[in-house]
């Protein structure tokens, strides 16, 4: 897990590199033709790296291992989907880098939720080593919650053009829903006008039942955590004229 934990800080700091400030993105096209080739160089180095990293993560037989790094997971997805800079990350096209850290995080996420609490332990050493654990959970679970990056999955989703992309956000955007209702309330409009904007541009059987089931995961909890029935009905009307017509009565 350390030497994992050290490759992922390295990735970031390789990522922050690559951005391309908007600041100086007109210098960057009067570089030569060789030097753009390097930078594609760096840039699908580091994708390859990532999908590595992340796939060991991932697949481990103990994923609840890598736990510790999801607001870094979170971070680095942040700086590839930052307006200042992140296009840099999708110039070609290829979003692998997107999919592989939305992914990853679903993963870790899952395994974080899903953690079956130990058998009961007798004795008075045993339960401190429990309570002491425990603690030590809440603390991890604290630190995940404030290491979610909510306006990078959004921005991902804004941008993705591919649909496994938004498929692989939407899937994150589920669970974090499920565990963190008030994270996703903060951008639910935005969230909702995606939805609107991809049934009236990707409109797919499967694309719409992938928004279809979002939905349906992610407006429980949202009521649940205080959102007013009548403010998310006004959503769905401000919506409608953005949803097919032949959607409309599903």
């Amino acid at each position: 897990a350390q030497h994992v934990t050290k490759l992922l800080s390295s990735l970031l700091e390789r990522a922050r590199g690559t951005q391309t400030p908007s600041s100086e993105q007109k210098a960057r096209k009067q570089k030569t033709e060789a030097g753009a080739t390097g930078g594609a160089d760096k840039l699908a180095e580091l994708k390859r790296d990532a999908s590595v990293v992340t796939d060991v993560m991932q697949y481990h037989e103990d994923p609840t291992r890598f736990l510790s790094l999801l607001p870094q997971l979170f971070e680095m997805l942040d700086v590839i989907t930052s307006e200042d800079g992140g296009a840099s990350f999708s110039a070609d096209g290829d979003e692998s880098l997107d999919q592989s850290l939305l992914s990853c995080i679903l993963v870790l996420l899952q395994a974080h939720l899903g953690k079956k609490p130990e058998e009961e332990e007798e004795g008075k050493k045993k339960k401190k080593r429990k309570e002491e654990q425990s603690k030590g959970e809440e603390g991890l679970g604290a630190a995940i919650e404030q290491g979610i990056r909510m306006e990078a999955i959004v921005r991902c989703l804004r941008r993705a053009q591919a649909p496994q992309t938004r498929h692989d956000a939407l899937l994150l955007l589920q669970a974090l829903t499920a565990a963190h209702p008030r994270q996703v309330l903060k951008h639910v409009m935005t969230i909702f006008s995606f939805l609107g904007e991809t049934g009236l541009v990707h409109d797919d059987h499967y694309s719409f039942l992938v928004i279809e089931q979002t939905l349906k995961s992610i407006v429980p909890p949202l009521i649940a955590c205080g959102m007013q029935e009548e403010e998310l009905l006004q959503v769905f009307v401000q919506s409608l004229l953005l949803i097919p017509a032949h959607r409309r009565m599903r």
